[in-house]
C-alpha cells in the first residue's frame, strides 16, 4: 500500500501510549523523597515516560505526514503540526509540545536528568498524555483519514 497514513500503525502506538500511562500511574504516588532515595523508581519512570513520549511523537509524525502538512523539523512542531490541522486544541498543544524537549532529554542527556523535574512531569503532567491520546482517537473516530492499513 502506497499511503502515507496507516491506521493500524497508529492504533498500536495509541495502544501502547494508554499502557504505559497505565503503568505509570501506579507510580504516582510515591512521595519525593521516596522517589530520590531510590534509583530503581527512578528509572522505571524515566523509562516509561520516554516511552510515553515516544509514542505521542511518532503518532504525531505519522498524522502531520498523511494529512500532508509541511514536515515537522522537530518533536515539537510534530505537536504543533496537529493544533494546525484542527486534532489538537491550539491552548492544549502549547503546553503539550514541552514533552519533545524532555523526551530530547531523556533520551541524550540521561546523565544530567534531574529526578525531582521527572517526578514533577509524572504527578502534574501524566494526564496530558491521556488527553492527547483521546483527541487523538476522536480525530480518528471521525474517520477523515480513512481506514487505510
Amino acid at each position: 500500500m502506497n499511503e502515507p497514513y496507516r491506521r493500524d500503525a497508529i492504533m498500536s502506538r495509541l495502544d501502547a501510549l494508554r499502557r504505559t500511562v497505565a503503568r505509570l500511574r501506579a507510580h504516582q504516588g510515591t512521595a519525593l523523597p521516596a522517589f530520590l532515595a531510590d534509583e530503581d523508581e527512578q528509572w522505571v519512570v524515566e523509562r516509561g515516560l520516554q516511552l510515553a513520549a515516544g509514542a505521542a511523537l511518532d503518532i504525531c509524525s505519522h498524522l502531520a505526514a498523511a494529512l500532508r502538512l509541511p514536515a515537522p523539523e522537530d518533536y515539537t512542531q510534530a505537536v504543533d503540526r496537529l493544533a494546525e490541522a484542527g486534532i489538537l486544541p491550539a491552548a492544549f498543544a502549547r503546553e503539550f509540545r514541552k514533552i519533545g524537549g524532555f523526551r530530547n532529554v531523556l533520551t541524550h542527556a540521561y546523565l544530567d536528568i534531574d529526578p525531582r523535574i521527572v517526578h514533577r512531569v509524572l504527578v502534574e503532567h501524566l494526564a496530558e498524555y491521556e488527553v492527547f491520546a483521546r483527541h487523538v482517537a476522536a480525530f480518528l473516530d471521525r474517520g477523515q483519514l480513512g481506514r487505510g492499513g
